[in-house]
């Protein structure tokens, strides 16, 4: 028994080394198959990943179509037109000016510009008011007589404040005044344009109604600051070359007098011998 025993592991010794070597020329073939899998899958990868690094870089190079301009609508195309209109007229009248009569046509044009907005601005107050009135019946009555009493200010300062603008209009010899009268019908046009294209809804809450009514007394006081702004003197201009010589000449005149009157004197007698 234990003979055969001895035997059974001593046949077992022998053929462990052959299995083991049979099978590690199994698995060497294997592994190098693998390897060469492996290997061939190795280059298939980088191509795959290469690939969309292509794509991109061909994606970045290529130029991105024009954008197509978005039309405007019919009312921001004719503020549009205005606004270049009136930019037009005011270049050919100050382009050809000196500096001291282009000071005087822009303080022109931004005092009339002032007087608009303000114009424009009660405007927006009236309805607001009028919104207001309807909406809370409680309120119109205050609101109403607040409003007539706003206007009652500022209502004088803005003719007082027109007229002067008239007066420089006549006062300059730079240009035709219906040359400045045309820039400021564009003036009025290109502002009116510009609110039509904005919707003013006023709130009517009666919270939102009252604080109207507050804020009078600010808008009443900063309209009548900004529109007595326009009333200071303009610069005076150049003198023209006309009266300039005018006003040489009796300078000329004082110093011809004057001449004579230093040879009044007769020249010395010259000495006899």
């Amino acid at each position: 028994m234990i003979r055969t025993i001895f035997l059974a592991l001593f046949l077992l010794t022998l053929s462990a080394p052959v299995a083991f070597a049979a099978a590690a020329e199994e698995a060497a073939p294997a592994a190098d198959v693998k390897t060469e899998e492996k290997a061939a899958e190795a280059p298939a990868k980088e191509e795959v990943k290469e690939a969309p690094k292509e794509e991109k870089k061909e994606e970045v190079k290529e130029p991105a179509p024009a954008a197509e301009k978005a039309e405007l609508p019919p009312e921001a195309k004719a503020h549009q037109a205005a606004a270049e209109k009136v930019f037009a007229d005011i270049k050919a009248i100050a382009e050809n000016l000196k500096p001291e009569e282009q000071k005087h046509f822009f303080m022109l044009y931004s005092n009339y510009n002032i007087i608009g907005t303000v114009k424009m601005v009660q405007g927006d107050v009236d309805h607001a008011v009028e919104a207001c009135g309807k909406e809370n019946p409680d309120l119109k009555e205050g609101m109403d007589a607040r409003l007539k009493e706003w206007h009652g200010a500022i209502d004088p300062v803005i003719e007082e404040a027109g007229a002067n603008v008239d007066n420089m209009v006549l006062a300059q010899e730079y240009t035709k005044p219906a040359q400045i009268q045309k820039v400021f019908k564009g003036l009025d046009k290109t502002r009116t344009l510009a609110g039509k294209q904005v919707e003013k809804t006023p709130v009517t809450t009666k919270d939102a109604c009252e604080y109207l009514q507050e804020k009078m007394s600010d808008t009443q006081a900063n309209f009548i600051r900004l529109l007595r702004s326009t009333l200071v003197t303009a610069p005076q201009l150049a003198t023209p070359p006309a009266e300039a010589k005018a006003e040489e000449k009796p300078a000329e005149e004082k110093s011809t007098e004057e001449k004579p009157a230093e040879s009044a004197e007769p020249p010395a007698a010259a000495p006899t011998e």
